[in-house]
């Protein structure tokens, strides 16, 4: 991949396409009804399964489009000016 850009292209692009596999495979998770005839700790287990699944994914298709899956990170700053003169007083 590193002599053929075009192939690097292509590599990418899949990449992108998984991400976004990943995300619609998200919506499908979260509206997977419980299954029938589980009792209270197999109930509980399907959904920690569930919750793990989901996480899985989510963490792998923000690595595989961070820009739009990622986290957003807040760079603001800012700035306020304070006089030592009056907090003393």
């Amino acid at each position: 991949m590193r002599q053929d850009s075009e192939l690097r292209l292509a590599y990418d692009q899949a990449m992108q396409d998984r991400g976004d596999r990943l995300a619609e495979e998200l919506v499908e998770l979260a509206d997977t009804p419980i299954a029938e005839g589980l009792d209270g700790p197999s109930k509980s287990a399907w959904v920690q399964q569930m919750r793990l699944r989901v996480d899985a994914s989510k963490w792998s298709a923000s690595k595989l489009r961070p820009r739009v899956f990622g986290e957003r990170i807040d760079f603001s700053i800012s700035y306020e000016k304070i006089s030592i003169t009056a907090a003393l007083e």
